[in-house]
């Protein structure tokens, strides 16, 4: 069974993952799945945000595009919920890191997960700037997709992908933050 079948058919977070060369769809896709998660739920157009590796032209990337939705604090289990009815994400909320509530859907290509994250809080700015900074530098983005591939080449499963790319994900936010003269 191939990779993506695998994908398909769990339903833990810690899910397998590849990290591909990057895919000259994966901007289109990712404005078009930001514009059908905008229209299911009746937000404007800068409350969500196409983020992530496939967000940046020429990055090597997981074959998942991701999706930011910022929304008041107090509206975060809400919105992620009515996601999960009327788009058919799956809602993780057990894996959910503080700040954020993680959905994914693999029903079909382009899989794609969605944070659901306070608008305008850290959680927000840093996605935002960590992308734009992998967009204007390509040094940054060299680093960091050498990171993604040693990291998946270790681990190849979700979770450790993450833990083992950290600390490179942390140097190029803080050089992030400092390119565009933000704090946490």
């Amino acid at each position: 069974m191939g990779m993506m079948q695998r994908m398909k058919r769990m339903s833990h977070v810690d899910e397998p993952i590849e990290v591909v060369p990057s895919q000259d769809d994966w901007l289109s896709h990712g404005q078009r799945l930001r514009a059908e998660v905008c229209a299911l739920l009746g937000l404007a157009s800068g409350t969500v945000e196409h983020i992530g590796s496939t967000a940046v032209p020429g990055l090597a990337a997981k074959p998942v595009i991701d999706l930011m939705v910022g929304c008041p604090e107090s509206e975060r289990s809400e919105v992620a919920h009515r996601l999960s009815e009327v788009a058919g994400y799956e809602y993780l909320r057990e894996h959910s890191p503080p700040g954020r509530e993680y959905l994914r859907r693999r029903t079909s290509p382009p899989w794609s997960n969605v944070h659901v994250v306070e608008l305008n809080a850290v959680l927000w700015r840093d996605n935002l700037v960590f992308r734009d900074f992998l967009r204007a530098d390509p040094s940054a983005a060299l680093e960091y997709a050498n990171a993604k591939r040693s990291a998946v080449e270790q681990t190849g499963c979700l979770r450790a992908y993450s833990a083992a790319k950290a600390d490179t994900v942390q140097r190029v936010l803080e050089r992030a933050r400092s390119w565009a003269g933000t704090r946490p």
